[in-house]
């Protein structure tokens, strides 16, 4: 009689490898709703340079990312903020002695600045830590002859190191720092535009433009001391006030930890120590870390967890503490996190997990590997044995070591339960889901064309917030061409929040990439000194915008033009302007006449009549096209009607650089092509109140505009599912036959990568125990199924024909009144049980489900995963 085939579940129920066989391994998985999901891309929302990149060969460059989180601002607004050490040159530095502390050999510094990017608004600030004017209390000049910022009277925060920093929001600010630098401040503000504290940024006759006259920020600043001056009490001032290595909140207090102290903060005051509120702990080490969980203080050193549980009332000191554990520590104020009522924490040789009481939980004793060695990759090692495809070449990582350092870093999101412990250095994080299976995230993909394996993502920073989790990463490299098209080299970082743009890693969305080369301004024309125009750098609206009169149907670039006139009354401006047709097209609100749809500030919106908009007075009042490149902005007051004060003249201050209209345009050809608009002047004059015409400077701003098409980043996403090893009761031999996989699915798209064999979903078998490597012999037997189009034909068309569920196959929508009009009523996400034929005899056995998310609408669910096993001989001798 046959032997009868059992059919045994291998579906893992966690990874992470804790066997002398390696074991089971997820790879970019969580577990939602009882299955293996595979993890949506982090789709880019923001990629940036330094503000100021003038030159690009000498400008702000990224060096290193040194933390990042995300906070929920009082107004509503989502803001990711990230801390990063810098290079610039030394001429940033203001004061002489600044220059000597930080100088370098190749006459650069280091400095921190302080990314911040609103999600609600899609703007972005950024600022260099400098200690303020008012902070001077050893400056040599008094008061009345201090000044702003940027005329010397202040310094740079020198980045002599790397540590991490700590973040604590709490009172609506973002309290952040590390001994070296002190505690600072970030109060989070609703920014109008891309704007920067880094340095002035100057046309070529030192006139300064509109939102470059700035001083010093009240937004990020050193956190000083406060006594509160209550009678009989003792505050800490600037010399004692802790320069914290991380801080929390307690009871309507902050916590800061410092050397071996805890220093409490009076309730809603956290510039305010009473010098009673201080505690020493008796550790061994300086303290690390601090968190706040059950209504406990937490302390870390590198190799110690306290409790502190501190005394109601006024003050804060008194209390209890208790060492949980005299072998157990933190690696740093990022590594740690709170999920529900419990706090994560990683040390050198674990994540550990704290409730209340006085029992620490160990909670990655499955991931044990990864802090004794390090967790080896599978489909890395599949891929150079098996040889599919047979040349790929690879710097692909094929192994997951602890890093033991402060970078590592934890975030959570409530929303799917998964906590993050983030990597840098390796590219990966490790997730936890529902507390209780682990996996391996990477940002990397093998996924290529003939090409290495590409890493877009790389030192990825996890944050979570409000439901969301964002991925900051970099310092990206890339070459930008600019005006001349020389290409330079610019570093930026990327932005990136899980699951927009779909399924795969770092897809661009239209206006993301904020990315600029090499830029500054140019005279195109030399005038009197009368005064003069200044073309400069545009503003992308996307399409669907409202515009002067029409509404944009494409991504539209806005150049706005500004106007300095040195006479009171000027009542006649004309500028005219060849522009390259084959860069730029302009917009029109009238097309057969080439009348450009401007749009005006409210300076000039009463006196749009002067421009001829609405009413156009051909060779007088326009802004029109003439041939097909010629721009001709004719300004004319007497012509207009007089709905404005000053007319006919125009409502402008001697002297002062003002908006004098915008003009859309649409990009053409090649994105990375010169993005400055005027080509060459043609004329450029202005007519006073005596009639007196003058002819006009003109200055244009010369650059390169980024577009997602500059760098495509794009990445699939690698994912995995491999079992636990299987053996018969009595250690015989067996034969797997046949892989039954209960999977949700999204399908195939139409184009996939050509000379790569594998697609969304493939399998494996090995035997013997050679679960990662498998043998030659198993190769040659085929123990794998590759398939580029691997989902079922499941769509019956009305012409009896069954068709593939791709995203653009020949579905067509009908209705229950007229069904011949289509072949489709309505769709849903595919749920199959999916057979996989293949089998092998051994007497051990592993099976590995894999894939590449390459099109942005798939998604892989698995929620049962089965063999067929039957016995077919006695056991093997041992040995081989």
């Amino acid at each position: 009689m046959a032997n009868i085939s059992q059919m045994t579940d291998v579906l893992p129920s966690t990874g992470g490898a804790d066997s002398i066989d390696r074991g089971a391994f997820l790879q970019n998985t969580f577990v939602r709703r009882n299955g293996h999901q595979v993890r949506p891309g982090f789709g880019q929302i923001g990629s940036f340079t330094a503000t100021n990149t003038q030159p690009a060969t000498s400008g702000l460059a990224f060096v290193r990312q040194i933390g990042a989180t995300g906070i929920i601002t009082d107004f509503g607004h989502t803001q990711v903020v990230s801390v990063w050490v810098c290079e610039a040159p030394m001429l940033e530095t203001s004061e002489p002695p600044a220059r000597t502390e930080l100088f370098t050999q190749d006459g650069r510094t280091k400095l921190f600045a302080v990314e911040v990017y609103d999600k609600t608004t899609n703007t972005r600030w950024e600022e260099v830590l400098y200690s303020h004017t008012a902070d001077r209390g050893d400056s040599s000049q008094p008061m009345p002859f201090w000044r702003a910022h940027y005329q010397g009277q202040t310094r740079w925060v020198g980045a002599n190191d790397e540590k991490h920093v700590f973040f604590c929001h709490a009172f609506g600010v973002l309290f952040f720092g590390h001994p070296n630098i002190g505690v600072w401040c970030y109060v989070p503000a609703d920014f109008r535009d891309q704007m920067a504290h880094t340095t002035n940024q100057r046309i070529g006759v030192g006139m300064v433009l509109p939102n470059d006259w700035r001083g010093e920020s009240c937004r990020i600043f050193e956190l000083a001391p406060q006594p509160s001056g209550a009678f009989g009490r003792s505050y800490l001032g600037k010399g004692e006030f802790p320069r914290a290595v991380d801080a929390c909140t307690w009871g309507g207090r902050i916590v800061y930890a410092y050397d071996r102290f805890l220093y409490f903060s009076d309730v809603g005051r956290p510039a305010s120590i009473d010098a009673a509120n201080v505690v020493e702990l008796p550790t061994q080490e300086p303290l690390v870390a601090v968190a706040e969980t059950a209504g406990v203080v937490i302390a870390f050193t590198a190799n110690e967890t306290w409790a502190y549980r501190p005394v109601a009332g006024q003050t804060a000191g008194g209390g209890d503490a208790r060492r949980l554990s005299d072998s157990i520590g933190c690696l740093g104020p990022l590594a740690k996190a709170r999920r529900m009522e419990q706090l994560f924490w990683a040390d050198e040789h674990g994540v550990y997990a704290f409730g209340g009481g006085m029992s620490i939980q160990e909670a990655s004793e499955p991931i044990t590997p990864l802090f004794d060695g390090g967790v080896s990759m599978p489909l890395s090692t599949y891929y150079s044995l098996a040889g599919t495809p047979a040349n790929i070449t690879t710097d692909i990582e094929s192994f997951v070591r602890w890093p033991a350092d402060s970078t590592v870093h934890m975030t959570y999101d409530p929303f799917l339960d998964v906590l993050l412990v983030g990597m840098p250095d390796q590219n990966a994080a490790m997730c936890l889901s529902e507390g209780k299976t682990w996996s391996v995230w990477t940002t990397e993909t093998f996924c290529v064309e003939g090409a290495r394996s590409v890493k877009n993502l790389p030192s990825p920073y996890f944050a979570a917030v409000d439901d969301s989790v964002f991925l900051v990463s970099g310092p990206h490299s890339v070459a930008l061409r600019d005006q001349a098209s020389n290409s330079t080299t610019s570093t930026s970082f990327v932005i990136s929040e899980w699951g927009v743009g779909g399924a795969l890693d770092r897809n661009n969305g239209t206006g993301s990439d904020a990315r600029y080369g090499l830029a500054y301004f140019s005279k195109l024309k030399t005038g009197t000194d009368k005064g003069y125009f200044v073309i400069g750098q545009p503003t992308l609206v996307p399409a669907g915008s409202d515009l002067g009169k029409t509404t944009a149907t494409r991504d539209t670039w806005l150049f706005p033009v500004y106007i300095n006139a040195e006479v009171e009354k000027p009542s006649i401006t004309r500028l005219h302007f060849n522009f390259d047709d084959a860069v730029w097209s302009p917009v029109y609100h009238d097309v057969p006449n080439q009348d450009v749809d401007v749009d005006f500030p409210a300076q000039r919106l009463a006196a749009r009549d002067a421009f001829g908009y609405t009413v156009v007075n051909a060779g007088s009042n326009e802004v029109r096209v003439y041939g097909a490149n010629q721009v001709r902005i004719n300004a004319v007051g007497a012509t207009a009607a007089a709905t404005w004060g000053h007319h006919p003249y125009l409502n402008t201050a001697p002297g002062s650089l003002e908006p004098y209209l915008w003009l859309p345009f649409e990009k053409v050809g090649d994105v990375g092509t010169a993005a400055s608009l005027a080509t060459s002047i043609v004329s450029a004059t202005m007519t006073d109140d005596a009639a007196q015409q003058y002819d006009m400077s003109v200055f244009g701003w010369v650059g390169s505009l980024p577009t997602v098409e500059n760098d495509d980043g794009t990445q699939a996403v690698d994912w995995a599912i491999k079992s636990n090893r299987l053996e018969l009761p009595d250690r015989g031999q067996g034969r797997i036959r046949g892989l039954f996989l209960r999977m949700l699915s999204n399908g195939e798209p139409v184009d996939v990568a050509a000379g790569f064999v594998h697609g969304l979903v493939n399998a494996t078998f090995q035997t013997d125990m050679r679960e990662w490597t498998t043998q030659l012999a198993d190769l040659a037997l085929g123990l794998g199924v590759a398939e580029k189009v691997s989902l079922r034909s499941r769509m019956l068309g009305i012409a009896a024909a069954v068709n593939l569920r791709t995203f653009n196959n020949v579905a067509t929508w009908s209705s229950l009144g007229t069904p011949a009009d289509g072949n489709f009523l309505i769709d849903d996400e595919q749920v199959d049980t999916r057979a996989i034929s293949l089998s092998a005899r051994g007497q051990t056995f592993a099976t590995m489900v894999f894939g590449h998310v390459r099109g942005r609408a798939q998604k892989v669910i698995v929620d049962g995963m089965d063999v067929a096993i039957r016995p077919v001989g006695k056991t093997r001798r041992w040995g081989r």
